[in-house]
């Protein structure tokens, strides 16, 4: 939400409700709505989607309260509690809950700050009675700080523009003329309490490329990896936590970058330098495998039992109960690989290294302009990508096309790490395909994966013989689980159809930006 509405207003000191009140009665009928109070939760998803889609939403027990920025107001009694972390499957079905869904996607609402909140709410009259606008009054005091914001809001109803300029003009002559964003108290919790609003974006920041431009290499490289590390350590309490299954794909994307920035250090360092750096992250990445497909696949159920006939979805939910128990088994011990020593000594060595890099190991290359090393990369790497691809038919095996997956994404990250090198039209053209790209290649992924794990669970049946539940139940599963098998395997040749018509224009938008790589750098 940026920059504040133009009825939003701070109140001074002296100026006390009732005086406003009094002020309002001599253009208004005034009618006052019981006072409201109550130490309030403001929550939102650990990447503010709600903050920027003009949403505030706040819990106070079971209650909750959703504004947007056009003024509607949403309001849930007998919601969920909001201790560490609320999914949006625990909102009943509802207004609040059909509001929130298309925002948060798969995200968790986590508890930001506390607020203690009092206000009142004027409805103003016309003669007749009807209500041509609202007033909101309101005091917001923060419980992680001593600060306190008193504010009035005013929401008109349609048609009456001469009522709001003559609110304005009345809140003009109590001393009440300075505008300030209705999030004045939101944001100043949440820096309190230690978050700063879109203080974290699983997107590469172009600010950090644009700082880059004149670094030489090793420096350039530098800022990348520390601030890959950062998103590291920023995901991994909610994978500890098990917030939602956002924060570990964020942490395997952040794991990915940093070994496509490795890979580019061995151009500025000595031959092994980065060798326990390279098999620690490769390592640490494999370990976040197992959780992230049983995560993919479960999240697919829903899906997956609308392809069934109903008698069949009974054993598909029996099967995915037994999934989800294999989940929670690999999942810990994904938290007992990432608590580990191993695991914080390599991400501490990994900042202490580039800390104290460039004190006389580095290449010579790492004292050449960034612009060389980019040029460098992206030539590799394009080189790769279009031959991989081109060569993919329907007879293509996975292992191919989840190479070719990982190919497409290190010449994305590279691309990105360096956009603001390049001319924005090209660069961004480049980035758009190979996104459609990676999001074909990444169906073609997931399916075989679910398949695989459909396919596992078939022949863990099949050797366990009658597992619990009745002899029924396991014969449904059974059969739902070859069925979801069976139609993943037909959805392959209509996805490789879909990849080569979005593959095909690659070649040609890298051409048009391959003249911006200079080849007399290499």
């Amino acid at each position: 939400m940026t920059g504040p509405p133009e009825d939003t207003w701070l109140v001074p000191d002296p100026l006390s409700p009732e005086r406003l009140q009094a002020a309002l009665a001599a253009a208004f009928r005034v009618q006052a709505l019981p006072e409201y109070g109550a130490e309030v939760t403001y929550v939102d998803s650990f990447d503010w989607r709600l903050y920027q889609a003009g949403m505030l939403l706040h819990t106070h027990g079971h209650s909750w309260t959703l504004y947007e920025s056009s003024g509607k107001l949403t309001l849930l009694r007998g919601g969920p509690l909001c201790r560490r972390s609320c999914t949006l499957e625990a909102f009943p079905e509802g207004a609040m809950r059909s509001a929130l869904a298309p925002v948060l996607g798969l995200r968790a609402l986590l508890p930001l700050t506390r607020v203690d909140l009092r206000g009142r709410q004027l409805h103003l009259c016309n003669e007749a009675g009807d209500i041509m606008l609202r007033l909101v009054w309101e005091e917001q005091r923060l419980l992680e700080s001593a600060q306190s914001f008193r504010m009035v809001r005013l929401f008109p109803l349609r048609g009456h523009r001469q009522a709001l300029d003559a609110a304005r003009s009345i809140l003009r002559h109590t001393g009440i003329v300075q505008p300030v964003s209705p999030l004045a108290g939101f944001e100043a919790g949440c820096r309190a309490a230690g978050r700063i609003p879109l203080d974290y974006s699983s997107k590469f920041p172009q600010a950090i490329a644009r700082d880059m431009q004149n670094l030489r290499a090793l420096d350039a490289l530098r800022l990348i990896c520390l601030h890959l590390l950062t998103g590291i350590r920023r995901n991994v309490p909610g994978v500890l936590g098990d917030w939602d299954t956002v924060f570990l794909h964020d942490l395997r994307v952040a794991l990915r970058r940093t070994r496509t920035a490795l890979a580019m250090g061995r151009d500025l360092f000595p031959a092994g330098t980065l060798d326990v750096f390279r098999s620690g992250f490769a390592e640490l990445g494999r370990a976040t495998g197992a959780t992230r497909d049983l995560d993919s696949f479960l999240l697919g159920e829903a899906k997956y039992a609308d392809r069934l006939p109903a008698e069949l979805r009974p054993g598909l939910h029996m099967a995915f109960a037994g999934i989800a128990r294999e989940r929670a088994r690999v999942r810990r011990i994904l938290v007992r690989r990432l608590q580990s020593e191993k695991t914080v000594g390599l991400l501490q060595d990994w900042e202490d290294f580039w800390r104290q890099a460039g004190q006389g190991d580095e290449a010579a290359a790492a004292g050449g302009p960034v612009r060389a090393l980019s040029d460098r990369m992206l030539r590799r790497h394009g080189r790769r990508v279009l031959a991989a691809g081109s060569g993919i038919t329907e007879s293509s095996l996975d292992a191919e096309l989840h190479q070719l997956r990982v190919a497409c994404k290190k010449l994305r990250y590279t691309l990105e790490f360096f956009r603001a090198l390049y001319p924005e039209e090209e660069a961004r053209s480049v980035i758009h395909t190979l996104k459609e790209v990676q999001g074909i290649l990444g169906r073609l992924h997931d399916g075989a994966v679910a398949r695989q794990l459909a396919l596992d669970w078939l022949g863990s049946m099949q050797a366990a013989g009658e597992n619990s539940g009745s002899g029924q139940n396991s014969a449904l599963a059974g059969a739902a689980m070859t069925r979801i098998a069976e139609e993943l395997r037909l959805l392959r040749p209509a996805l490789l159809a879909r990849f080569k018509e979005a593959f095909a224009p690659l070649a040609g938008r890298f051409g048009a930006l391959a003249p911006f790589l200079e080849p007399e750098r290499f």
